[in-house]
Order: C-alpha cells, then structure tokens, then sequence
C-alpha cells in the first residue's frame, strides 16, 4: 500500500470538498462537475484510509495496553487487538481493489 499516494489522495478529498461547496466554482458547470466526479471517485478511498488510520492509531493504543501490567487491562487489549487487526487486513484488501480500480480508470 502506497501511503504517499494515499495522504495525496486523501488531501485531494479534502480539497475538492471545499472547492464543491466554492460559489465560483458552483457557478462553473463544466468545472463543478469535473471536481464532482473527481469527489465521487476518490473520496470513498480516503474515508477507507482515514479509517484504516484510526485502527493503527487503536492498534498502537492496544499494543502499548499489552505492555501494562494489570491483567484485566491485558486481557481486554488482546481481544480489541485481534479484531483490530482483522479490520484493518479486510480495509487493506478494500484501498488495494479501490487503488487497482482508480488506476483502471485513470487510462
């Protein structure tokens, strides 16, 4: 997975929803709905990595859990930590069909 290409992506995202919401470029059909499209295409890509950053981030959270020493504390953190995993190998698989199919439609 390309994470250069994927904060690009996301940013892009980020980007064009403020540039749809633009009253110059609302005013622009062709633009407005080059970027609409544009949006439409990339922004399911950038919510499945913003996603995927969230697991890393509870994924590290988890992992530093393991790290302590309360029992409990432990057992909690390696059942989140396996379904963690588990969701971000399924949203691994989701960005690389997604990445596979903007890179067919790009030619």
């Amino acid at each position: 997975m390309d994470k250069n290409q994927l904060k690009t992506l996301t940013a892009w995202s980020e980007e064009l929803e403020k540039l749809l919401v633009d009253p110059e470029i609302i005013k622009d059909s062709a633009k407005y709905g080059s970027y609409l499209k544009e949006y439409g295409l990339i922004n399911p890509l950038a919510r499945k990595y913003s996603k995927y950053l969230s697991l890393v981030n509870q994924k590290n959270e988890m992992e530093a859990l393991l790290k302590s020493y309360e029992t409990d504390l432990r057992e909690i953190a390696v059942q989140e930590l396996l379904e963690n995993e588990k969701n971000m190998s399924v949203l691994e698989a989701e960005i690389q069909a997604y990445l596979r199919k903007l890179s067919g439609a790009e030619k």
